[in-house]
């Protein structure tokens, strides 16, 4: 079951989000992109993370800010999400250290059928 609250910490109203299921190192995660209307160039993203597979109650959390994000492709073998942003390069953006590192790659389409 996904937290019924996946929502709580986000902005009341977004002007669009996204959800997605992945697997980060491991862990079942649900991922949930939104931007914020206060602010034109703000993006959040908030990560949800089962800590115990099949327990609903082990879901935890957190907040992190992004710039825009255009699409997102999953995730690498050590967690790190994988986002195109807004100008069509895709970046590789760790949760955990909350760095982003640019990965030379412009409209990269191509990578749902890459294994990373």
């Amino acid at each position: 079951m996904l937290p019924w609250n996946y929502f709580h910490g986000l902005y009341r109203h977004l002007l669009g989000f996204s959800r997605y299921l992945a697997v980060s190192q491991g862990l079942l995660t649900f991922i949930v992109f939104g931007k914020s209307p206060a602010v034109a160039s703000s993006f959040k993203c908030l990560i949800w993370v089962m800590r115990e597979y099949g327990v609903s109650m082990s879901w935890t959390s957190k907040i992190v800010n992004l710039g825009w994000v255009d699409s997102f492709y999953g995730c690498t073998d050590n967690g790190e999400f994988l986002i195109e942003n807004s100008n069509g390069h895709l970046f590789s953006f760790d949760h955990e250290s909350l760095e982003e590192n640019s990965l030379g790659i412009q409209f990269p389409a191509w990578v749902v059928f890459a294994n990373v």
